[in-house]
């Protein structure tokens, strides 16, 4: 009997979409885009560009986000995060992530 041969792992570019999409939700900043209009915005609640090249990955991340607050200081934390869970749990290294802030969500008027 012959020893086995190691295998290995592909992690597919749409598990990584899935991942930053579910990440990018639980900052407190973001807000889901297809709400951010009131339903008029078709589509990904954050839209997630995958690019890779071997074991580097590239990530594009559109996002809306609660308005007011310092969206510099809250793109950069929400990068952070992304960058430390793909790098956590895929084992690749993520060489870019750039955030958009492509839309706005004010608070709800109470009247």
């Amino acid at each position: 009997m012959s020893a086995p041969t190691p295998g290995r792992t592909v992690v597919a570019d749409r598990v990584i979409e899935r991942l930053v999409r579910h990440e990018a939700l639980r900052h407190e900043a973001v807000r889901p885009l297809e709400g951010a209009l009131r339903g008029a915005i078709a589509g990904s609640p954050v839209r997630v560009e995958v690019s890779r090249g071997g074991s580097r990955v590239a990530l594009r991340v559109e996002v809306a986000m609660a308005y007011p607050r310092p969206l510099e200081a809250a793109a950069a934390d929400l990068r952070v995060r992304l960058v430390a869970a793909v790098e956590r749990t895929t084992g690749l290294r993520v060489h870019t992530a750039d955030v958009s802030v492509v839309r706005l969500v004010l608070p709800p008027v109470v009247r």
